[in-house]
């Protein structure tokens, strides 16, 4: 059982790492053309991971050593369907690039004086519906780049690398200050850091409440820090967005996050 548990345990950490490369909480260069790679990749061992579990579990299951647990081979294969259909969309995105010649990057440089950030989202939703977070971007002469996963906390000198969407709108792939550029604290670099921290921790919890161990205290842990962590995570999605949907889904995540608090003292 330790062995399911514990190669169940790396798929899902594997998962995690590979968001926390997509969303730039672990430094990567060349962030737009090394990313696809890393995610396939780390998608790829998840997947690996979860199929030695499954035989491991076919091979064994018959010796009883997973009776006092919930693995099963059904319950593998729910648990693994999501890092599977990460893989899928990795794979596919991978194999897309390469048959599909996509816009030439190009590196914009940008001084402090010379573009504005603006957080109130309001282009064109047409363009952008495959991107849902972008909520933020900003303005300069040459027209105006839109931010999909990160943004700089305050405009500064940045060399941001783009991919052009149409005339006089660009979407950045990256960004990057320059060495003497005045740096402040990004709270949103920390928050991310923070929810990757609490999420890897929560799969790693969660499997071990699968396989029955520590049941009392793992069991009240595992449902606090999911429901804080689904709550917080619409939080950020939401916060900033417009729209009366928006706002209840909003207001949602907050009631999400005072409930899943509230579970750890129950």
């Amino acid at each position: 059982m330790f062995v399911v548990t514990a190669l169940m345990i790396i798929a899902w950490e594997l998962t995690v790492i590979m968001f926390a490369y997509i969303y730039r909480v672990i430094p990567l260069k060349n962030q737009s053309e090394n990313a696809p790679k890393i995610t396939l990749l780390l998608s790829s061992c998840s997947v690996i991971a979860g199929l030695v579990a499954l035989f491991y579990l076919k091979t064994h299951y018959s010796l009883g050593i997973f009776n006092a647990s919930k693995w099963d081979e059904s319950t593998i294969t729910i648990v693994m369907g999501i890092p599977f259909l990460f893989f899928l969309i990795s794979l596919f995105g991978n194999i897309y690039r390469k048959s599909h010649v996509l816009p030439k990057e190009e590196i914009i440089f940008l001084k402090a004086e010379e573009y504005k950030i603006v957080k109130d989202f309001d282009l064109m939703m047409g363009d952008y519906m495959y991107m849902p977070n972008v909520k933020s971007y900003c303005e300069f002469s040459g027209g105006k780049i839109v931010f999909p996963i990160s943004v700089p906390t305050h405009e500064t000198d940045c060399a941001f690398t783009c991919r052009k969407v149409k005339d006089g709108i660009y979407e950045c792939l990256s960004f990057e200050m320059s060495s003497d550029a005045d740096r402040k604290i990004d709270f949103s670099r920390i928050f991310k850091i923070v929810f990757c921290v609490l999420a890897a921790i929560d799969v790693a919890l969660v499997m071990i409440w699968i396989s029955q161990l520590y049941l009392d205290v793992i069991s009240r842990w595992v449902k606090g820090l999911s429901v804080s962590l689904f709550g917080v995570a619409l939080f950020n999605l939401y916060k900033g967005a417009k729209g009366l949907l928006a706002k209840l889904m909003f207001g949602f995540s907050i009631m999400v996050i005072i409930l899943g608090i509230a579970s750890f003292f129950k």
